[in-house]
């Protein structure tokens, strides 16, 4: 806004001007496909009420619950490691 007002005063001072409002157009439409991009592989570009966001649920689990998960992920993992070592011996 300064090199506007300069450009105001000095007419020769308003190619420094226009090349300033050139980049803050540039940087404003940059940001403006960030967000889009963003916006899209959020996913959140599909949803029909853009209004409001996804909540976030955060749940307290219980020991029993967590031993569940754990020995479900060990079992994924000695599946793949199984997996894993058939296909290197083959």
């Amino acid at each position: 806004m300064a090199q506007v007002h300069e450009a105001q005063k000095d007419p020769a001072a308003s190619c420094r001007a226009s090349g300033a409002i050139k980049a803050l157009a540039l940087a404003a439409q940059a940001l403006e496909r960030i967000h889009a991009m963003k916006w899209s592989a959020l996913g959140l570009d599909r949803q029909e009420d853009t209004d409001e966001l996804p909540g976030i649920i955060i749940e307290d689990l219980g020991e029993e619950e967590l031993e569940q998960m754990r020995r479900a992920q060990g079992e994924e993992f000695d599946d793949l490691d199984a997996t894993l070592v058939e296909s290197d011996t083959e």
